[in-house]
């Protein structure tokens, strides 16, 4: 737990509390940023894709984490929709984010689904993680197992309004990096990533179609990330 704490100050309060500071001076990016935490925790990113990223509409995430914000953001490179609590938990990197990419901090309690959407529309690219909390399921058998995952409010509102598409990032590995249920940190891992086709709303004549899609690209990108885990003994 010590060793957790100490690598959370350094790398996430300090570091960029100190970018920062200097930023108006001297600007680090947040992929220079990002880049310097990997090589601190000896991590590779394995990237497999169906598709190059899409300049404009919402990129879909499992949300496994603590880890999830820094790969996730990393390979994106855009703003990211975060409850507040999540976004004071590490306030500076987040900030830091906010500068440079863009963020939609949102309240559960207080923002609809329509206010939060239209907030999204104000940036191209948008990363949102619609499983809402981080899970830690380890055996999808067919989309249909993804379903009961999934949240479905932001997603009623990109097939309703059928502007933009969506486009899924899967990843494994994202818990083993920074386990922050057990405070634990393991370096060495590798994270594939698996970038799907994107999926454009209006090809689909409902609602269930869309989420059907969804599922079943969900599934599929999670067999690929899946296959010959690398994992911690």
């Amino acid at each position: 737990m010590f060793y957790f704490i100490l690598f959370y100050f350094w790398h996430f309060t300090f570091i960029p509390f100190y970018i920062l500071l200097i930023y108006p001076f001297y600007k680090i990016s947040i992929k220079e940023y990002a880049l310097f935490l990997f090589r601190s925790l000896n991590m590779e990113i394995m990237i497999l894709k169906d598709s190059e990223y899409i300049e404009k509409g919402f990129i879909l995430a499992n949300h496994r984490s603590f880890t999830d914000f820094i790969v996730d953001t990393y390979l994106t490179q855009c703003a990211f929709v975060c409850r507040r609590l999540a976004f004071l938990i590490v306030i500076f990197a987040n900030i830091y984010h906010y500068i440079e990419n863009g963020s939609i901090i949102i309240n559960r309690k207080k923002d609809s689904r329509n206010s939060i959407f239209h907030k999204m529309l104000k940036y191209d690219k948008v990363l949102f993680w619609p499983e809402g909390t981080r899970l830690r399921y380890t055996i999808l058998n067919s989309p249909e197992d993804i379903k009961k995952y999934l949240r479905y409010g932001l997603l009623k509102e990109i097939y309703y309004h059928k502007v933009l598409p969506v486009q899924l990032q899967i990843s494994s590995n994202k818990e083993l990096v920074i386990d922050e249920r057990i405070f634990k940190i393991n370096k060495g891992i590798t994270v594939k990533t698996h970038i799907s086709k994107p999926i454009y709303p209006e090809n689909y004549n409902t609602e269930q179609e869309f989420y059907d899609a969804i599922a079943e690209k969900w599934y599929n990108s999670w067999i690929i990330v899946n296959s010959s885990l690398q994992t911690i003994q």
